[in-house]
């Protein structure tokens, strides 16, 4: 779940109305449920510990690590998927995951072949 505080949008019902909400009880209600969805989101990853996923990798980060997504996830949006190998952008691999945090998994390769068309 992601949360965002309020903000006009140009030609609907809701630009044409008063916004007197405070701009710090926006952003401190959005921290408040973003809190709350930390905790949840750590408890659904925490069930993915072991499970076999296949995942899409996106790209890779400085140190060569790989980062990928599974079919539950849109991207910059939802969780990712760490592998600790660098593998070709664009493909599918096997992963085990591994260990679970609040936005993200870390998964161990399982297997990986090339897909020939």
């Amino acid at each position: 779940m992601g949360v965002f505080t309020y903000s006009e949008e140009e030609g609907t019902h809701g630009a044409t109305l008063k916004d007197d909400v405070p701009k710090k009880v926006k952003t401190d209600r959005m921290d408040a449920i973003m809190l709350i969805q930390q905790g949840i989101n750590l408890e659904k990853n925490i069930t993915r510990v072991g499970a076999k996923e296949r995942v899409l990798i996106d790209m890779h980060t400085e140190d060569g690590t790989s980062v990928g997504r599974s079919y539950r996830d849109a991207p910059e949006v939802d969780n990712f998927i760490r592998i600790d190998e660098k593998l070709p952008i664009g493909e599918f691999v096997d992963v085990k995951i591994m260990e679970a945090f609040e936005y993200d998994v870390i998964g161990e390769l399982l297997t990986y072949e090339t897909e020939t068309v």
